[in-house]
Order: C-alpha cells, then structure tokens, then sequence
C-alpha cells in the first residue's frame, strides 16, 4: 500500500480525479457492486 501513496503523492488533485474519471469509464459495464468488484474489473480491463 505504501507503493500506491508514493504514486498518489506524485500527482495533482485533478490528475487523480482524471484517472478515476477514465477508470469509471473503463468498467461502466461491469454488473457488479463494491470496491472489490471494481477493482476486479478495472484489473482485468488491462489483461
């Protein structure tokens, strides 16, 4: 998890939100509920 903080550390606000923005985008079409779920589905979006 420190990985993550150091890469969120790295980058604007509006960087951030640009990138949650897009990853919504990318699972839109997913049917599951939650944040596991969407991880899951932002994960295999990039397999």
């Amino acid at each position: 998890m420190k990985e993550f903080q150091v890469f969120k550390d790295t980058l604007s606000n509006k960087a951030l939100k640009a990138i949650y923005e897009e990853s919504k985008l990318e699972v839109q079409n997913e049917t599951t509920e939650g944040t596991e779920a969407f991880s899951v589905a932002l994960a295999t979006q990039w397999l």
